[in-house]
């Protein structure tokens, strides 16, 4: 069976070096981790797990809240096909996807309320 070729393109070079560099330091170090270094590793690794369960759980929310919604006939998909950066529930209790980052769409309606407000007065 033949090996898969490997090629290594010139633009993975400053990767590379990051990655000789890091490699350098780690095995410099290495005699370190009986005497203490395995502490900051221990924190490390907690703080991975951490922060990769709370993205999981935030993805099976979201899967599942877009699910209800859809069941039900609530879901509006205001993506276009792009990449849901967003999922607004609304007070009627619909739930639409939106490609636009949440933040961007309350400073919009927060824009639209000033708007209105001034030409009112």
């Amino acid at each position: 069976m033949k090996r898969p070729e490997v090629v290594i393109h010139p633009k993975d070079g400053p990767a590379l070096a990051v990655l000789g560099l890091s490699g350098a330091f780690l095995a410099a170090n290495t005699h370190k981790i009986l005497d203490g270094g395995w502490f900051p590793l221990v924190i490390g690794i907690g703080m991975f797990t951490l922060m990769v369960t709370w993205r999981t759980g935030r993805r099976l929310m979201a899967e599942r809240l877009k699910d209800d919604a859809k069941e039900e006939k609530r879901l509006v998909d205001a993506t276009h096909g792009r990449r849901t950066r967003s999922i607004i529930v609304l007070d009627s209790n619909h739930v639409v996807l939106s490609a636009i980052q949440s933040e961007t769409v309350s400073q919009r309606f927060a824009a639209l309320g000033d708007s209105e407000q001034a030409g009112k007065e």
